[in-house]
């Protein structure tokens, strides 16, 4: 194997984020992400802490990409418009980084790795003044966004395996489903 001098955290983490797209999290290896990168598996331990540093740094990379994606969805839109517009780009992630999304499962709690927790919190945060546009504070605004999130991650997850066999255009369930729980949560 050729030595590639000079990989830099930044290869390692979007290589690894690629494989874990492609293959699923729990397929990355440590010995795969050195042979893409085509160095020797030990020179990883210079950038990551073996493969549960790894996978950390995938869910910190996780929650800023996701961030982002969700920010730019909503860009410009208020309101029930920008929730709606979220829920959507957070579908376009996790269709296109299942492995990265993975990545923040499960999440920990502020003791066990604060860094991370806040990272993850950070989506919370964003999301929860289009919430509180529509009259949804507080807890149920916490309340709220997990119900959405299981949604958007079960429907995801079921689409991903192909568990939806029937011949409806799987966009229209998905809307029907999520105006269907957006306006129970916010009309209740």
């Amino acid at each position: 194997m050729a030595r590639k001098l000079g990989i830099k955290r930044d290869d390692v983490l979007e290589t690894a984020a690629r494989l874990a797209d492609e293959r699923g999290l729990s397929a990355l290896s440590l010995s795969d992400v050195a042979a893409e990168l085509r160095v020797r598996t030990p020179s990883l331990y210079h950038h990551v802490d073996g493969l549960p540093g790894l996978r950390r740094a995938l869910a910190l990379e996780a929650a800023c990409r996701l961030r982002k994606a969700l920010s730019d969805g909503a860009s410009g839109l208020g309101g029930r418009e920008a929730l709606i517009a979220i829920a959507y780009a957070y579908r376009r992630f996790a269709r296109r980084h299942g492995g990265l999304l993975a990545a923040t499962l499960p999440a920990p709690r502020r003791s066990e790795d604060g860094e991370l927790y806040d990272a993850l919190a950070l989506v919370v945060e964003d999301i929860t003044p289009f919430f509180r546009e529509v009259g949804v504070e507080g807890d149920d605004a916490v309340h709220a966004i997990r119900a959405i999130r299981s949604y958007l991650h079960g429907f995801v997850d079921l689409e991903r395996q192909r568990g939806f066999g029937m011949p409806q255009k799987l966009d229209a369930s998905f809307e029907r489903g999520l105006l269907s729980l957006l306006s129970g949560l916010v009309d209740a």
